[in-house]
């Protein structure tokens, strides 16, 4: 005996995002949707046979936090500074700095879109997470914060004193560079010898030698 077909009739999803069907009996594996900034939310999806959905299965919550935007650090000789844009939904920022021995600060904001950090020293790098914070829902306390964001920057380090002389030589004397167009030069002293000229590497400086005063 030959079966007879049974008709099954069509079947689709219906998608809700909470209490609202975003699609319903659509034939899609995946649909693209915008909930609001930092709310959070479930999505149900059930299969549907003609229309008619049957039970769902629910996500976990979901909660977008947009992080901040266009964020870079600029360092000065005894500062760093952090800018951003803050996304409008985001109420403030929390910032935390990583110095080179990975110990782990809050910094308080300068404003809604900066920060300064002054305790710094120079030639060493440190780095800035910035993450974005948004209100919770009425209700409860407290924000959420987005993953956020890494910047680093370093300041650079002072310049070494550098003395006025040259190391000594074998013989006593001091040598120290002279211009290149004084090359071949002399000069002299009231009652002294005269210094020796003497060509650097490549031609490119000019030690002058003098003797010392003792």
């Amino acid at each position: 005996m030959d079966s007879i077909p049974v008709d099954r009739g069509q079947i689709g999803y219906q998608v809700a995002r909470g209490a609202t069907v975003l699609v319903m009996d659509t034939t899609a594996l995946s649909i693209t949707d915008s909930p609001p900034v930092g709310v959070p939310c479930f999505y149900a999806v059930s299969a549907t046979r003609e229309g008619v959905p049957g039970k769902p299965a629910t996500s976990s919550e979901v909660t977008v936090l947009p992080d901040v935007l266009e964020l870079t650090a600029s360092a000065e000789l005894t500062a760093i500074r952090g800018q951003w844009r803050l996304p409008h939904e985001a109420s403030n920022v929390l910032i935390t700095r990583t110095d080179p021995a990975g110990t782990v600060v809050v910094l308080l904001a300068d404003s809604r879109e900066s920060f300064v950090d002054n305790d710094v020293l120079s030639g060493a790098r440190y780095s800035y997470l910035v993450r974005a914070g948004y209100p919770t829902p009425i209700g409860t306390h407290g924000h959420r914060h987005s993953a956020g964001l890494w910047v680093s920057a370093e300041c650079p380090s002072s310049p070494a004193p550098q003395s006025p002389l040259g190391p000594q030589s074998p013989l006593g004397h001091y040598a120290f560079p002279l211009s290149p167009r004084r090359a071949g030069t002399r000069s002299r002293r009231s009652g002294a010898a005269p210094h020796s000229v003497v060509g650097g590497r490549g031609g490119r400086s000019w030690w002058l030698s003098l003797p010392p005063s003792w």
